[in-house]
């Protein structure tokens, strides 16, 4: 009679292989690490990303080429969601928001409030995005502090209404 005595690492295999299989079959998270790098050897890009279908899914960061940090955030299934860092290349912070999915679109708009800085680390505007589009009081500055009155108000998807924020000169003001 014969009996089949599955080896040690028969049995490992075919049980990461089990697991593997499952995890795609429910949509998990197998991955694999993927890396890209500039031509001086600095790294530019590393995350996870699926190993199913290429789609990044996981912590990402970005760099610029002299190693400063560019970019980080996370991704789902190929879409940048939750809380985005971006920095400039001297490493001061250039802004910081959510995002969201959209598979409707295919994109990951910025939905919710998000702060950007000057690069001489003055903020630079604040204000609400509502996927995508800015609403609500956005409030903008010039780079020496002082309130941008041209292009700070109330905005609704998208466009400026022309509202002017408090302290900001009108108009038919002058």
């Amino acid at each position: 009679m014969w009996s089949f005595e599955p080896s040690r690492r028969t049995s490992r295999a075919l049980g990461v292989a089990a697991i593997a299989g499952l995890s795609l079959l429910l949509g998990g998270c197998y991955t694999r690490t993927e890396e890209q790098w500039y031509d001086n050897g600095v790294l530019r890009s590393r995350g996870p990303v699926l190993a199913w279908s290429g789609l990044r899914h996981g912590e990402w960061i970005f760099q610029h080429a002299n190693g400063e940090p560019k970019e980080r955030g996370a991704y789902a299934q190929g879409y940048r969601v939750g809380v985005w860092t971006q920095w400039y290349p001297d490493g001061q912070l250039r802004a910081r928001g959510e995002r969201i999915p959209d598979p409707a679109s295919g994109s990951s708009p910025r939905h919710g409030p998000w702060v950007y800085w000057h690069e001489n680390g003055i903020p630079a505007a604040r204000g609400i995005y509502e996927r995508g589009l800015s609403e609500g009081v956005w409030e903008r500055t010039l780079d020496d502090g002082g309130l941008d009155g041209d292009r700070s108000g109330v905005h609704h998807q998208g466009e400026l209404l022309g509202f002017p924020v408090a302290g900001a000169p009108k108009d038919d003001q002058e």
